[in-house]
């Protein structure tokens, strides 16, 4: 009876912790689940259970024409009318086969399949309870991602080392850190032949070779005070952010976005020293064309308030002499234009 069999789980599982006992209904208890509580009802469990598929309804399905229903049946162990069952063989109950016991052999082939092969499984969230396209709410999305287990996952990896980077990796594209303002220096415990050294060696090595677990291990005992000389003394990031494995470093989640941050720092004072430089070279550039320009036209206007023309010799080295490529004279066509 239902009765029993509430009483029965009270028994064998009364001692753990996820069980609820319900004070009020008899016929029911309650679980903790990840998503919350789950009480449930057990009044007419035993009579579901024992609700048997009618063999009308089997040999209805067994003589169909259609061609799924026939592999169906045929998948299914056919059993003599005469030959008992091993149930029935012992003195159980019943020879048929319940709802349950379908179930059961189901889920047993299914299982079967899945050991057989390697699945890869999809997590899909629902943006909206109506399915229709361009429309999301927020918070059944964040109800799917909770009870789902999406996001106590996010939370466990941020915990740990969220991030893992290969050695060589992390040696080449957090060097800048090291450098600083002066790309000339390195701010290591080694000299700057031996930093050079094991540089070069981690861009043409392959990764996990000793030259690389050597810079690393210099870069990590260096890196906490390399961070808060960029970043400031409000960076907390210590050795304890990180560990080193034989290929692999892992980040925890914190120092990771530390050492970006002061990535970016860096690379803006290096692309604002490239800008530097080459706007100043071509304005340095600009200058001299420049210069050069108006000295041909004060000596034009010279020679045009001494009321003469300029001689041939005089206007051909004129016209030799250019401004971004054109002649003085070309470029302004005659000296009463350049006047102007």
């Amino acid at each position: 009876t239902a009765e029993a069999y509430v009483s029965k789980v009270g028994k064998e599982i009364t001692n753990n912790p996820q069980l609820i006992v319900s004070k009020i209904a008899k016929l029911g208890f309650g679980i903790k689940h990840f998503a919350g509580e789950v009480h449930y009802n057990c009044e007419g469990w035993l009579e579901k259970n024992a609700n048997k598929v009618s063999d009308d309804i089997t040999n209805c399905i067994r003589d169909s024409d259609l061609t799924i229903w026939k592999e169906e049946s045929a998948q299914e162990p056919q059993q003599p009318p005469h030959e008992e069952s091993p149930q029935r063989r012992a003195g159980g109950k019943g020879g048929s086969a319940s709802v349950s016991s379908e179930f059961r052999s189901c889920l047993q082939a299914l299982m079967t399949k899945i050991s057989a092969r390697e699945p890869h499984f999809i997590r899909c969230i629902k943006p909206n309870a109506a399915k229709v396209p361009r429309k999301m709410e927020s918070k059944a999305v964040l109800e799917q991602l909770l009870f789902s287990g999406v996001l106590a996952m996010v939370k466990i990896r941020q915990q740990g080392y969220a991030y893992r980077l290969l050695i060589n990796e992390f040696c080449l594209t957090y060097r800048c850190i090291f450098q600083g303002n002066d790309s000339k220096t390195m701010k290591l415990e080694a000299s700057q032949d031996k930093c050079n050294k094991l540089f070069k060696a981690a861009i043409v090595e392959q990764p996990g070779s000793s030259n690389h677990r050597e810079l690393c291990d210099l870069m990590l005992k260096s890196l906490p005070d390399c961070l808060r000389e960029v970043l400031g003394e409000s960076c907390k990031v210590d050795m304890a952010h990180f560990a080193v494995g034989k290929r692999k470093i892992f980040i925890k989640s914190e120092a990771f976005q530390a050492l970006e941050k002061a990535r970016r720092f860096i690379l803006q004072i290096a692309v604002k020293k490239v800008q530097r430089t080459l706007r100043g070279r071509w304005l340095r550039r600009s200058i001299v064309d420049k210069k050069a320009l108006w000295g041909d036209i004060r000596r034009l206007l010279a020679l045009q308030s001494m009321g003469s023309s300029a001689p041939a010799d005089t206007a051909r080295s004129l016209s030799g002499s250019t401004w971004e490529g054109d002649s003085c004279l070309s470029h302004f066509g005659s000296l009463e234009a350049m006047q102007e």
